[in-house]
């Protein structure tokens, strides 16, 4: 087994998976995936419907503008957490792990009830691509076209986009002693404004309630320092079980 994965190094297509990083970027694909089929079997279920509906959701604006944000969730985290592998395999791995976490748990609230988002802004309205005249109109066709595809916005707690968006700022937040510093200053705030405002465009868009959002930042926050904390103590056992070895040796 060794020689072949040997030779799959040592191969040009191994050599160029291995030089550019290839593995981190199917590793996101192949979650998001993961992601999407299990959020389809629980629409499939079928739950009992439930709504998280609270007076703050109704003083929350409506910003057709995030959409911006809401949409980057589909394809900005894979490309981020390719580009951090540069920087820090570790991290990439804690963050994918704790996503993977996530979903899991998601899963298991999505299969037994569905929160389903009540809507009244008009939309979906008919508009269509040759109604867009400007940048208003365009936010419009762009919402549009989302509330058409999801009518009712289902299995909305805890919410996906702000757990992802809580990835994508803790791509961006450094971690004094457990992260590798020399992630681009650029980067880091990139990271840290676009999962803000994948977090903030679930409610401002009125794809979630206020609860959902709030759920799924708080699932992600733990998920992912538990994991800090239990990458810490394997590396601190692995030290103290290095050091005994080379004391024996001494002896």
């Amino acid at each position: 087994m060794r020689k072949y994965v040997q030779r799959l190094c040592e191969c040009k297509l191994g050599k160029f998976f291995i030089k550019y990083h290839i593995f981190y970027l199917i590793l996101p694909i192949a979650l998001w995936g993961f992601k999407a089929l299990s959020y389809n079997i629980a629409i499939w279920i079928d739950p009992p419907t439930r709504y998280f509906h609270f007076t703050i959701d109704d003083k929350i604006p409506f910003i057709k503008y995030f959409f911006v944000f809401y949409f980057s969730y589909y394809f900005v985290p894979p490309i981020f957490l390719w580009i951090l592998s540069f920087y820090d395999k570790e991290k990439v791995i804690k963050i994918l792990l704790s996503l993977f976490v996530c979903v899991c748990i998601s899963f298991i609230f999505y299969c037994n009830f569905n929160v389903v988002m009540k809507r009244e802004y008009g939309y979906p309205n008919g508009i269509t691509f040759t109604d867009i005249k400007d940048i208003s109109t365009f936010f419009d066709f762009c919402i549009n076209w989302i509330y058409k595809k999801d009518l009712e916005a289902m299995n909305c707690f805890p919410s996906l986009h702000a757990i992802v968006g809580m990835c994508l700022v803790s791509i961006g937040v450094y971690i004094p002693k457990l992260d590798k510093k020399g992630l681009p200053k650029a980067f880091r705030i990139s990271s840290i404004i676009i999962g803000i405002g994948c977090i903030l465009s679930t409610i401002f868009i009125k794809q979630h309630y206020f609860i959902d959002m709030i759920a799924g930042v708080i699932l992600e926050v733990v998920s992912l320092g538990s994991l800090y904390i239990a990458f810490e103590l394997y590396a601190k056992t692995k030290r103290k079980s290095g050091s005994c070895k080379e004391k024996g040796e001494e002896v």
